[in-house]
């Protein structure tokens, strides 16, 4: 009888040891465990910042130009930096920097935006090349994926095209023409070997999906008139929807389930959204207040993500993620005319706890 209740207790505490355990994955699941860079950056203007492990890229001007003018290599552990390109042109906008583990793209323009180049450094080799030459009506930016670049053309008619590009074989191709062009619909995105966007035809909106692999173009119906800078997750697609585009802040953010064949609304008390940045299972927002959230996908709810924003005269002004899903905030300070005034970021490691 004793050995007997000896067992019983010891099978009792292991339930109890298991059970507590289990709650605490659960619990630890909804929370995030990031290390924090702050970054001070001595330069007057930074545009453009991209992250390559520890590797930020981030156009800004030489000492005495006022124009965007170079691009800058910076180690976030040692703050060591060193200019890595120079524009071509005398009043230069550089911006559009995007990079992965093979490839850094950027814009090389003047800053009319009408003379522009889409340059390339392999990472391997460090070869910098001029991938495209587009004197056309006006400058898009191209998005980065994989070893594909892919963008609006716009030709000297104001005809816009969504146009790919290899940059292993520097070779392109035009996918698909736009019906209805403006900025709400000319920042493609890609993932999952699907080109991104939205269009309107014959006054209906609609998104569209083009998968390189299979040639195929996919064609849904959208909610709002105007679904605006689309991205795309695990079957579904994310928009910033408006039915008046001079209505800012009458917005609804949302997604098309591809599966559900339906419009869902994602969390109706974000506010209104000024940026948003999707990567994998994370997607963040910074609303008009300033505010950035962070929010899980999957699960459909914020992830605790808690920081003062505020403080020490500094506001986000933009956000994004670099390619393995980790979190850029820039800053600027409230009063640009101090002698002290520096641009800043920070650089948010992030994974699941």
């Amino acid at each position: 009888m004793r050995k007997k209740l000896i067992f019983l207790t010891c099978l009792l505490m292991i339930i109890v040891i298991f059970v507590v355990k289990k709650n605490i994955i659960k619990s630890s699941a909804d929370n995030i465990r990031y290390e924090v860079f702050n970054l001070d950056l001595n330069y007057k203007k930074v545009n453009s910042p991209a992250l390559r492990d520890n590797e930020l890229y981030f156009s800004t001007n030489s000492k005495n130009s006022g124009f965007l003018n170079e691009i800058v290599k910076m180690d976030v552990n040692t703050k060591k930096a060193r200019t890595i390109y120079k524009s071509n042109f005398n009043e230069s906008a550089i911006e559009g920097i995007e990079v992965n583990k093979d490839w850094l793209v950027w814009v090389d323009s003047n800053t009319g935006g009408h003379m522009w180049n889409i340059m390339s450094m392999n990472m391997e080799t460090g070869k910098i090349q001029k991938v495209f030459e587009a004197n056309s009506y006006k400058k898009q930016l191209p998005y980065l994926y994989d070893h594909y670049i892919v963008w609006v053309h716009m030709d000297i008619n104001k005809e816009g095209f969504i146009r790919i590009l290899d940059l292993n074989t520097n070779t392109y191709r035009d996918i698909e023409g736009l019906n209805n062009v403006d900025a709400y619909n000319t920042s493609l995105y890609m993932e999952d070997n699907k080109i991104i966007w939205s269009d309107l035809t014959d006054g209906k909106p609609y998104y569209k999906a083009y998968d390189i692999s299979r040639e195929v173009l996919e064609v849904y119906p959208a909610e709002f008139l105007y679904p605006s800078y689309a991205k795309y997750n695990n079957n579904k697609i994310f928009s910033i929807n408006f039915n008046d585009l001079n209505e800012w802040e009458d917005q609804s953010f949302g997604y098309y389930d591809i599966n559900k064949n339906k419009y869902e609304e994602f969390d109706p008390t974000i506010g209104t959204i000024n940026r948003y940045s999707l990567k994998e299972d994370k997607l963040a927002f910074l609303d008009k207040k300033a505010n950035v959230s962070l929010y899980s996908i999957k699960k459909n709810k914020k992830l605790i993500f808690k920081e003062k924003y505020n403080e020490n005269k500094k506001i986000p002004k933009d956000i994004s993620f670099d390619y393995k899903g980790n979190l850029i905030v820039q800053y600027s300070p409230l009063n640009k005319e101090e002698e002290s005034y520096k641009n800043m970021l920070s650089i948010y490691y992030l994974k699941y706890k």
